[in-house]
């Protein structure tokens, strides 16, 4: 970090702050871009005040407001910040009339008009109230808790009218002492009847129902728990809790549906300030989690949560004659402009105090998969955790924490005061480049350590080692020389006192036992249960039944099965890396059969019958995503240096910034795609970054980071298994490529689920998506259109206004470009390195101009073209000429081929030109007639070519028989038409006209009189250029409903302006006719001729 202790910023007195005493309460909400705290205090605590933080960490007065008179005896005052009918209030509690008195906030903060409030109004000890809108509900719920209570109690919303929600019945005696929820909104509850934490799930009403406690009476060094805070981080919810009793914090784990896991406790000592805790508060900046604390020893404690709900101090500030922190009664945390903000209030003393802690040079989380590996941090102040493998964690430049994993790591600390935080794995551990006075050790995971005497220390030529138990600790000095024991024992190597268990204490569910089944040399039926069972065969034709859990079936000699009970495209079968074994892995219903490795069986028996794993040969990937939605289902959109929409329009933006992708509107609101664009070259942007929000949490894509994924925050790399659980969705990764799944309606991730893709290429991101459109189709908005299945509104402002076509650059990159950048911190899903921001990413004059194939000579873009057909692309289509400019753009990079080939078929794609600057518009338009009727002719194929480019873009029937295509001025090309008989349409081919033919054949007059230009046309089925009694044969065939190849009914075009009594009309009408068309200016129609081959009466 920036310093390892707190700096005074200001300590606003009460003389010069009216009435700034007595402070009961504090929170901080980020308000107009800027953090501001809101306190009760006053006489008798009748004022609540805004206080804006600025840049420098000081405090200013922005607004007041009174609150009513009236207290209940023996409550003080407290307050949150909430929502509710979309707009920020202040929920104010501890009244001895109303019970809760709710104030609107406005968008900078200040106070608004405090609300009516009717119906069921709570009770005058009321305290500990939060709003929360509960999972799956509409209307938010404020709850709250009255002293000793045997259960929180709630209201539900609806405007003004509050409605009470029956209490939740407690599983064992309960008395409530503090109040909290979870990001997934379980509510958190301490009782100091049992000295023990307690969840409970809400239902869409809001009504709670007790899932689990855990506390002293499950082992947790526990007493008198009375304050509590929720804080969301690396992934996973906790809670933190304070015992003042015990002058303890316990750290909890808490997943979505309640259950609870300890994962840290530890205790007040000489070096910390929280003894009878009292106060706690928790904030996360730029992906790190920070908890202050404070009690009764006048003072307070900050520590950081690493991964896995681990407590490290970083600093402890005790009380001066500057300070407020004597008795603390009220405390807040708040990260903002490169620190966190620390503000104390006292019971004894007027005023409010500020301290600052430095975090201009912190870092971010960078973790190791469980298969182990190197990763390295820059030159901040970094948090590298390593993971089940054997790690080699190296840390850069700057005061970085490294925190030891499971396997056998060595850790760097660089330059720098560093902290190496070390786990107990009964490995051995190196750290490489300790600098003792400088660098600190932290052993306090080491299970009954209590003081350095314990330990067993050997000094080494550069070095020294720590034995304890079964843990080993090599230490080499960053000069290489000796570190005397005494010296290294008199270091700060224990931390807080840490008393954790020797098990893990949770409420999650064991595991089922593991069982082992072996069978003999006869047929035998083995059943394994629900664990991860371990069953062999031997000799025999055996049937083996793995039953849930992941387990390990081995057939032995003989021919064996193994059997499944659902069907088998519920399961992903793959070849291990090895070649020796199968995985057939459950994926589809409720997954219940797990994940199988089998080794000697010879059949799988599904429901619905036998696959013989004989055909899965040579080595696969041990997972991959299950398959997309079934094409007529679904709608794909995609995002590399060209955008595909949804509904199929592929353009070019080429902006610098953030940008909106797609957002959806409808069932699942809050569900988000942005991407980072940045200058690859003059005028064209690529992905940067991308960043996804669901339901389950946030994940962002950066090719510039070196640990490219982070999950809400933090860093993470995806293991061997290929895979991470995010919720109920699941991030896989494979060749480079994120693809995150969405549990269907069932919550589990099936074939046929949605899903987005993001694809590494160097230094850029490639973005995909494949949904369902019975789920997102009409309901999104962002640069990739809105999936309505009209491509004519995909490009729109966020009004829903369409772009006119030909994109205009003014229009592109003015309005449109500014109704979808992301522009400030609460609209950006993308996380920032200190000094970062999304105007940072911003050039508000690029491009200067669109890069067309125009642009480039005839010989470069033959040379490109070439490199495109050789890497297996053909033209014709959008993807191919994408893929020249882009070989053109970036100097040959074959990597834009690489996604040019991944991409989904573009051979539906409609473009929409993107003009240069200054150029104008035109329009192309075609009139087509039948030859026979004059009428129009609809339902023709009319295309045009731009010259220099391959892909055909259509011309919109805008009327029968009327074509159009809006163009840039100058554009040149070539126009084709053509239209497929249909045996069924309006204009028919009858017997009559095998008659006709047969009379021309044979030299008779036709009943209508003589023969013209066309009728002859017209009669001529095989194209021979003459009528004869085989075409009048093959006329009478297709009129009675059978074929004759050779000589097919078919549409012939006239170019325009050809004379159609010509007897040389023969020669010039074609069946797909190709107009080479000069530079278009202004309105430019075409007017051409039809002729149906076979209809040669012309009726």
């Amino acid at each position: 970090m920036g310093g390892s202790s707190f700096e005074l910023v200001a300590a606003l007195a009460g003389a010069q702050h009216v009435n700034l005493s007595g402070v009961s309460a504090i929170t901080v909400h980020a308000a107009a871009d800027e953090p501001v705290a809101y306190v009760v205090d006053g006489p008798d605590l009748s004022v609540a005040r805004a206080y804006r933080i600025g840049a420098d960490g000081i405090p200013w007065q922005a607004d007041a407001v009174p609150l009513p008179q009236g207290m209940a005896v023996g409550v003080t005052r407290d307050l949150s910040i909430g929502t509710l009918d979309g707009q920020d209030v202040a929920i104010f509690s501890g009244f001895g009339t109303t019970g809760v008195h709710i104030v609107d906030l406005a968008s900078d903060g200040t106070f608004g008009a405090a609300r009516a409030l009717s119906g069921d109004l709570p009770p005058d000890r009321l305290q500990g109230t939060f709003s929360q809108v509960p999972p799956g509900g509409t209307d938010p719920v404020i709850y709250g808790f009255v002293a000793g209570a045997p259960a929180p109690l709630a209201w539900r919303v609806a405007g003004g009218t509050l409605t009470t929600l029956a209490a939740p019945a407690p599983a064992l005696e309960t008395s409530v002492s503090a109040l909290a929820h979870s990001a997934s909104g379980i509510v958190l509850a301490t009782s100091e009847a049992d000295h023990a934490l307690v969840s409970y799930l809400p239902d869409a009403q809001g009504q709670l129902t007790e899932v689990a406690r855990l506390g002293a009476a499950q082992g947790v060094g526990i007493n008198a728990p009375g304050v509590l805070s929720a804080i969301s981080a690396h992934g996973s919810d906790f809670a933190i809790v304070g015992g003042s009793g015990s002058s303890t914090l316990s750290v909890f784990e808490v997943d979505h549906t309640g259950d609870l896991t300890l994962r840290d406790h530890i205790m007040d000592g000489r070096d910390s300030r929280f003894a009878g805790v009292t106060l706690i508060d928790s904030v996360v900046v730029d992906g790190r989690a920070y908890i202050a604390a404070a009690g009764s020893d006048d003072g307070l404690s900050l520590f950081e949560m690493l991964p896995g709900g681990r407590l490290v101090i970083l600093a402890t500030q005790a009380d001066t004659l500057g300070m407020t922190l004597d008795n603390p009664s009220a405390i807040a945390l708040t990260g903002a402009n490169g620190a966190l903000s620390v503000l104390v209030s006292s019971e004894s003393e007027p005023g409010l105090t500020t301290l600052r802690y430095d975090l201009q040079t912190a870092g971010g989380v960078i973790t190791v998969g469980g298969a182990g590996g190197l990763i390295a941090g820059g030159q901040f102040d970094d948090l590298l955790i390593g993971g089940t493998g054997d790690d080699d964690l190296r840390a850069g430049d700057g005061a970085d924490m490294i925190g030891d994993g499971e396997g056998a790591d060595t850790l760097y600390g660089g330059a720098g005061a560093d902290i190496f935080v070390m786990s107990q794995d009964g490995r051995a551990d190196l750290i490489a480049d300790f600098q003792p006075g400088i660098d600190r050790i932290d052993l306090s995971a080491w299970t009954f350590l209590r003081n350095t005497d314990q330990l067993e220390i050997a000094e080494t030529a550069d070095g020294a080692q720590i034995q304890f138990g079964y843990e080993v600790l090599g230490i080499q000095t960053a000069d290489g020389t000796p570190l005397d024991a005494d010296v290294l024992r008199a270091l700060d190597l224990l931390g807080p006192a840490r008393y954790m268990p020797f098990e893990t204490l949770t409420t999650v569910t064991a595991e089922p036992d593991a069982l082992l089944l072996d069978g003999t040399d006869s047929s035998d039926v083995l059943t394994g249960g629900q664990g991860a069972d371990s069953i062999n065969g031997y000799a025999g034709d055996d049937t083996l039944i793995g039953g849930g859990g992941d387990d390990m079936l081995s057939g032995g000699t003989g021919h064996d099965t193994a059997v499944y009970f659902a069907p088998v495209g519920e399961y992903d079968i793959q070849v291990d890396s090895s070649g020796v074994g199968l995985w057939i892995t459950h994926v589809g219903g409720l997954a219940a059969d797990g994940a199988d490795w089998l080794t000697g069986v010879e059949v799988a028996q599904f429901a619905g019958g036998l696959v013989d794993l004989a055909q899965y040969t040579g080595a696969q990937a041990l997972t991959m995503p299950p398959d997309p939605p079934a094409e007529d289902a679904a709608m794909w959109a995609w995002a590399d240096m060209h955008l595909r929409t949804f509904d199929g329009v592929g353009y070019d933006f080429h902006a610098a910034g953030e940008f909106v992708l797609l957002r959806d509107t409808g069932l699942q609101a809050g569900f988000e795609v942005q991407a980072r664009l940045t200058a690859a070259g003059p005028d064209v942007t690529t992905n940067q970054a991308i960043a996804i929000r669901t339901a389950a949490g946030e994940v962002m894509i950066d090719a510039a980071d070196d640990t490219p994924l982070s999950i809400d925050g933090v860093a993470t790399s995806i293991g061997a298994d290929g895979y991470v659980d995010i919720g109920l969705d699941r991030l896989y990764l494979a060749d480079g490529t994120y693809s995150l799944v969405f549990a269907g309606a069932d919550g589990i991730v099936n074939a046929g689920d949605s899903r987005v893709s993001a694809t590494l290429r160097g230094d850029r991101v490639d973005f995909g998506a494949t949904l369902n459109r019975a789920d997102y189709g009409g309901r999104l908005q962002g640069l990739l259109g809105d999936g309505d299945a009209n491509p004519d509104n995909d490009i729109a402002l966020a009004g829903g206004t369409a772009l006119d076509r030909p994109l205009a650059p003014g229009d592109l990159y003015g309005l449109y470009s500014d109704d979808w950048r992301v522009k400030t911190l609460d609209q950006s899903l993308f996380s920032y390195d200190t000094g970062e921001s999304p105007d940072g990413f911003y050039l508000s004059d690029f491009p200067a101009d669109a890069v067309l194939l125009g642009d480039f000579s005839a010989a470069e873009i033959t040379e490109a073209s070439l490199q495109a057909e050789g890497a297996g692309l053909f033209p014709g289509t959008l993807t191919f000429d994408n893929a020249v400019l882009d070989l053109l753009v970036t100097n040959g990079d074959p990597t834009y081929l690489d996604a040019a080939l991944d991409a989904l078929p573009a051979d539906d794609t409609e473009l929409a030109m993107v003009l240069k600057q200054g150029q104008g518009r035109a329009a192309l338009s075609v009139a087509i007639s039948d030859g026979a009727s004059s009428m129009a002719l609809e339902g023709a194929d009319v295309t045009f070519v731009a010259d220099l480019a391959t892909a055909p873009q259509a011309l919109g029937e805008v009327g029968a028989g009327q074509y159009r295509l809006d163009l840039g001025e100058g554009t040149a090309g070539q126009v084709r038409v053509t239209k497929i008989y249909d045996a069924g349409g309006s204009t028919g081919i009858t017997v009559a006209d095998a008659l006709e033919a047969l009379r021309m054949s044979v030299g008779l007059t036709p009943s209508w009189g003589p023969a013209g230009a066309m009728h002859l046309l017209a009669a001529d089925m095989n194209g021979d250029g003459a009528v004869t009694v085989a075409d009048a044969l093959a006329i009478l065939r297709h009129a009675v409903g059978l074929e004759s190849p050779g000589a097919e009914p078919r549409w012939l075009f006239l170019p325009p302006g050809t004379d159609t009594t010509s007897a040389d009309i023969g020669t010039m009408a074609a069946p797909a006719i190709q107009l080479d068309l000069d530079p278009v200016y202004g309105d430019h129609t075409l007017d051409m001729t039809a002729i149906l081959i076979g209809n040669v009466d012309m009726a």
